[in-house]
C-alpha cells in the first residue's frame, strides 16, 4: 500500500513540477543560489504568509538558536502543512473522547520539538551537494542516509526525471533516462532496521531549492503533499495520548 502512495506521489510530483517557475532557486537549479542577507530565522520571519505558524512553533522549542547557527540546513515545511497536522490531530482528539485542538499553544512544546527536529540537519548543503535517488531503483540510486538534528534516520535525495522528446514530424517519442530537470526529496524513514524498504519510507517534494541565508540553506518543502511531521498518525496520536 505504501509503494502505491509513493508511486502516486511521484506521478503527483511529475505534474506539479513542470507548471513550476523556472527561476534559479526553483528545482533543477543548482547553478545559482538566492542569497538572504540574513539567518535562516530572519529569512522564515520575512516570510509571514508562509511561516507565521512555523516561527511560533520553533519559538516554543529549543531549536531557535540552533537556526541561528552556522552551517545548518533546514527543510521548511509551510504552514498549510502544520494546518493539516494539526486537522488530523483534533480529528484523531475527537474520535478518542478528547477535545480538539484549537491553537498552536493546544499542542505541547516537547511535541513540537520531536517532530521539527526532523526538518533540520548540522550540515550546509544545495541541490548538487545530494546524491541521486530513484524510488522504482533504490540499488542502484538509493539517495543517501542522513541522521537529523532529532536523531531520525531520514533519507535526502535528487530525483532526476526523464527527458522526453516528441518528433512531430515523424510521431516517434525519444526518452533520454534521467536527461531531464531535477528536484529534492527528503524522506522519513518510519522502519530504520529495513533502510532500503521504500514502502516505508515517507517522502517529501522540496518546491524552492538553494536559498542561502547566512548561515545555511533552506529548502521549502511543497505544501500540497505534505503533513508537518512526515507521519500524521504518530503525530496525531502523540497529540491525543502524550500532550502534556
Amino acid at each position: 500500500m505504501r509503494l502505491n502512495i509513493i508511486i502516486t506521489f511521484l506521478l503527483l510530483n511529475t505534474v506539479v513540477l513542470f507548471s513550476c517557475s523556472k527561476k534559479d532557486y526553483y528545482q533543477d537549479s543548482g547553478t545559482t543560489s538566492a542569497e538572504y542577507n540574513g539567518t535562516i530565522m530572519d529569512y522564515l520571519k520575512s516570510k509571514p504568509e508562509y511561516f507565521d505558524s512555523l516561527v511560533k512553533i520553533i519559538n516554543m522549542t529549543d531549536y531557535a538558536s540552533v537556526l541561528e547557527q552556522n552551517n545548518i540546513t533546514f527543510f521548511a515545511p509551510a504552514d498549510s502543512s502544520i494546518r493539516a497536522a494539526i486537522q488530523e490531530a483534533s480529528d484523531f482528539r475527537e474520535s478518542v473522547g478528547k477535545t480538539r485542538i484549537s491553537k498552536i499553544s493546544d499542542i505541547s512544546a516537547s511535541i513540537w520539538q520531536k517532530y521539527l527536529g526532523r526538518y533540520i540537519f548540522q550540515f550546509s548543503r544545495g541541490l548538487n551537494d545530494f546524491s541521486q535517488v530513484d524510488f522504482f531503483n533504490i540499488t542502484s540510486y538509493p539517495g543517501q542516509m542522513y541522521t537529523s538534528y532529532s536523531g531520525k534516520l531520514m533519507n535526502i535525495g535528487t530525483v532526476y526525471t526523464d527527458l522526453v522528446n516528441y518528433n512531430t514530424s515523424t510521431g516517434t517519442t525519444t526518452t533520454i533516462k534521467y536527461g531531464g530537470y531535477r528536484y529534492l526529496t527528503v524522506s522519513y524513514l518510519t522502519s530504520p532496521f529495513s533502510p532500503t524498504e521504500v514502502n516505508t519510507w515517507r517522502p517529501a517534494t522540496i518546491s524552492s531549492v538553494n536559498i542561502k541565508p547566512t548561515n545555511g540553506y533552506v529548502h521549502i518543502i511543497r505544501f500540497t503533499n505534505h503533513v508537518f511531521g512526515f507521519d500524521e498518525n504518530e503525530f496525531a496520536e502523540d497529540a491525543a495520548y502524550y500532550n502534556n
